[in-house]
Order: C-alpha cells, then structure tokens, then sequence
C-alpha cells in the first residue's frame, strides 16, 4: 500500500532519471568526455591556430599567431607542421616527426627528428596530454608538463597551412 504523495515522488523520480540518461545519451552524440579513447580516433589531420596576447618570439623573431597541422597517421608516426607569423607575414617553419599513441585518455609523442631551415635534427623528447574530450570534429587535450590546453579540429587529409 502506498503512502499519501508517494505516487508522485516516484513519477518525480522517473522524470529525474529519464532526463538524466537522455542527458547522457545526447552527451554521447557530441563527443566522448572522461572516457578512454583510441588510436583509430585521433588518426587524421588535426588544424589549431593559436593567437598569443604575449610577447612570443621564435627564430629571434616575434610573432603573434601559430598555426598547427597534425598529422597523425594510422602506423604510429605523425608530422607536425608549425608556422609562425607576425601578422600576415610568416616568421619560420618547424616540421617535428613524432612516433605517437593513445593509452586511455593519456595520448603521447615521441619525437624523432625537427625539420628547421632545411636542416634535420634527431630528437627524444617525450610529450605527454591528458585527452579531454574526443569527437569526429574536434580533440581537446592538456599538456601534463605545461597544463596549457589545445583545441584542434578534423581538416581533409589535402589540407595545407596557409
């Protein structure tokens, strides 16, 4: 037997959980957040632009925004693309090849060589992001070194930086 008002704090209860799992399940629909991601997720070409608000310099040269092309292929190896410009004008190139990978939500680098004015230099730097959120368009990921956060989304694979 039920008690007085107990009717509706159960339908109160329902109404509760049923717009909490359509919450979740719409979530799902734009994107994984706190969950482990994979490989075959991140594999693609990767576009961010950066504006800086403070005085950054590169090559002895000051610039005011960096664009960056991911390249992360299927094999494990990615290619980094970065440009620095002041302005409109370009500063300099780097071209970073990276062993890379995704355990759960830690995706990693490992740098093999830096492309820099037509020079290339063996690298061993290990990079290292906490992944954020995933989604076919967009991956938002935070360094564990510097905190600092980045945004790339998903460009077609013939794609080239301005």
């Amino acid at each position: 037997m039920m008690m007085p008002g107990e009717s509706k704090r159960r339908n109160a209860i329902r109404r509760s959980i049923y717009g909490f799992a359509i919450a979740l399940m719409l979530a799902g629909s734009f994107g994984r957040s706190g969950q482990a991601a994979s490989m075959s997720e991140l594999v693609g070409n990767w576009f961010s632009e950066t504006t800086e608000d403070k005085n950054k310099v590169v090559d002895g040269k000051p610039y005011t925004i960096r664009r960056e092309l991911l390249i992360n292929r299927a094999d494990g190896t990615k290619s980094n693309i970065q440009r620095y410009y002041s302005g409109a004008r370009l500063v300099t190139e780097v071209i970073t090849t990276f062993k890379w990978g995704v355990n759960d939500n830690l995706y990693w680098a490992e740098c093999q060589t830096v492309l820099y004015k037509g020079a290339a230099t063996p690298c061993s730097d290990r990079y290292e992001y906490e992944l954020i959120s995933v989604s076919a368009q967009q991956i938002q990921y935070k360094s564990r070194k510097t905190g600092v956060t980045y945004v790339s989304r998903r460009v077609r694979d013939n794609y080239r930086l301005p």
